[in-house]
């Protein structure tokens, strides 16, 4: 069996053979990363409160299985 300090520092000299150099990032204004930001929130609580109506109406029978992972398919 190998030993554990020659386990890592395999790990360690892997590693850094695959790590990658961060992208460059393109700077966008900081109000604009505001309204993106926002932007997603808004479409995350939608999403949200969608799922749950969905998930009650299978609750109460209204909808199938298939038709609760259709809606959630389509909210992903």
């Amino acid at each position: 069996m190998a030993s554990t300090s020659n386990v890592t520092a395999a790990a360690r000299t892997r590693q850094e053979e695959v790590e990658v150099p961060p992208e460059e990032t393109t700077a966008q204004p900081v109000a604009e990363q505001d309204t993106e930001y926002l932007a997603a929130l808004e479409r995350l609580e939608r999403a949200q409160e969608r799922m749950l109506s969905a998930a009650i109406a299978f609750c109460d029978g209204l909808i199938s299985a298939g038709q609760l992972r259709a809606v959630r398919e389509l909210l992903r």
